[in-house]
């Protein structure tokens, strides 16, 4: 078990008791604690790119890679942004407020581009008429 100092809703600080199970491993607690901390920033950056990376059924993997790229591309120009036009005006070090400029925003800004450049499909035409089943 190791203790850590989070900070709450309020800013002041508190303990946070974390538990880790080791099976095989003879890790100090302080060890477990830092490549705990590495994993999840990884997860969380593979959370972000998920929201915005585009989705295909296309089998071909330069297609796919080429998606995955564009997704992380997206990411770090949004990092960038919200590190430059987002930051606390005030002494010491440079802050971010993180509720100015969240990446679903961004994601949001950009659908709402493409469908400017692209137009909006509202309609599709089709040679018969609907038939409504219920089953």
């Amino acid at each position: 078990m190791k203790a850590s100092l989070v900070p709450n809703a309020s800013g002041k600080l508190r303990r946070k008791w974390l538990a880790f199970i080791l099976i095989l491993l003879d890790w100090k607690p302080d060890k477990v604690y830092e490549e705990y901390r590495r994993r999840f920033g990884i997860e969380c950056s593979y959370r972000m790119l998920r929201r915005v990376r585009a989705s295909t059924t296309s089998r071909n993997p330069s297609l796919r890679f080429f998606l995955l790229g564009i997704g992380l591309i997206l990411v770090n120009a949004w990092v960038f942004l919200r590190w430059t036009f987002s930051r606390l005006m005030q002494r010491g070090p440079r802050q971010v407020d993180g509720s100015r400029f969240r990446l679903n925003r961004f994601s949001k800004f950009l659908i709402r581009t493409v469908e400017e450049i692209y137009g909006t499909i509202s309609a599709v035409s089709t040679h018969t008429s609907p038939q409504s089943v219920i089953y």
